[in-house]
């Protein structure tokens, strides 16, 4: 009985010292076993691709029965931990089936992101489990996403005088910068996230657009992203055309024609007017067999045509523009549809003045 338990009492005090030796002999195996590098392909990688991340040892005998083990993990760009997502060539997270591993040697391990995310950024780790010295090498995981607008102010519609705030707001990585231009303008007109104008005016009014932009650090890979807002500016009517008098000759099968444009916003009902001369009487214009009128809108402008048909001596007279912009301000042009003599009939008048002149020298000579 005594041997019995001194036997059970050696036996099991030895057992740490053979766990002891065991660990010792197989740690000693590999012990100079060291991560050498982490690589990455492609160095730069966008949303949507395929990430390969190669994790390379050195000093590994391959005849030693005890082989490195591989530990991966993950630090994320928002988190302060790590999160073991792989060990060895076995993913124990498979970022929802994008994340895959393999051992292509006992030097070489790999993780493939199948397509990669912008929220997968973070800090690669390759670690050595079961050796000592260098055991872990670290990688940034960066995921170049072209810029993209996260907010910009919806159109605006102010009065002149009034202050007016543009804001836009965009992300991506690299961070992208902000300008902000006009359209039709090829200078930028401010490099900021927000476009202020103190006072508006009519000229400020048009569409604006902000234009964000980044690029990659080693392969300076180009990327953009736009988006627009409209100033639409409150300011009263006003009216310029091309003549304010036109003479025509009458009766000779030929057209009288004027352009006018009005700007102003907002702009309601733009019409033409006739007052014959003699009479104070006004008749509104619509295209008919005498008239044509041809009006092109944009949002604070109106470009209007007015063709009087084959003038004859009815037509002159006056014919008026009226536009009615905001509270009910209503604005007007006169153009006067003058007589012209006909040319012909000036030429035909001097030569008879001619002839007449010649009779009267003639006859004046034979008198004396």
């Amino acid at each position: 009985m005594k041997i019995q338990h001194l036997f059970s009492v050696t036996y099991l005090s030895i057992i740490p010292i053979i766990i002891h030796f065991l660990s010792h002999h197989a740690w000693a195996q590999q012990s100079s076993v060291q991560v050498e590098k982490i690589e990455m392909f492609p160095v730069e990688p966008r949303p949507g691709e395929s990430v390969k991340i190669r994790c390379y040892l050195k000093n590994v005998d391959p005849s030693k029965r005890i082989k490195p083990s591989i530990l991966w993990s993950i630090r994320e760009s928002e988190a302060h931990s790590w999160r073991i997502i792989g060990n060895g060539a076995s993913i124990t997270d498979t970022f929802n089936n994008r994340l895959s591993g393999r051992k292509e040697s006992d030097e070489v391990y790999e993780i493939v992101f199948r397509p990669i995310q912008e929220t997968d950024a973070g800090t690669i780790k390759c670690e050595i489990t079961n050796t000592e010295g260098q055991i872990f090498k670290l990688a940034e995981l960066r995921i170049y996403s072209p810029p993209y607008i996260t907010y910009i102010t919806q159109d605006v519609y102010s009065q002149t005088g009034k202050h007016v705030v543009l804001e836009c707001h965009a992300d991506g990585y690299p961070k992208p910068s902000i300008k902000w231009s006009r359209t039709g303008e090829m200078s930028a007109v401010l490099y900021s996230e927000t476009f202020e104008i103190t006072s508006v005016t009519r000229e400020d009014r048009g569409t604006y657009r902000c234009f964000a932009e980044n690029q990659t650090p080693i392969n300076k890979i180009r990327q953009t992203a736009e988006a627009f807002v409209t100033l639409t500016i409150d300011f009263p009517p006003t009216i310029s055309c091309d003549t304010y008098t036109i003479y025509q000759v009458p009766n000779i099968n030929a057209d009288a024609e004027v352009t006018c444009t009005v700007e102003g916003y907002p702009l309601n009902n733009v019409r033409w007017y006739y007052s014959q001369r003699d009479f104070n009487i006004e008749t509104e214009i619509t295209s008919d067999q005498y008239h044509k009128v041809e009006t092109i809108a944009s949002p604070d402008s109106i470009k209007s045509v007015l063709v009087i048909r084959n003038v004859n001596d009815e037509h002159f007279g006056d014919y008026s523009i009226k536009v009615e912009g905001g509270l009910q301000q209503i604005v007007e042009k006169t153009i006067k549809l003058e007589p012209m003599v006909n040319p012909e009939a000036l030429i035909n008048t001097s030569t008879n003045l001619k002839f007449d002149f010649i009779l009267l020298i003639c006859l004046f000579i034979y008198i004396f």
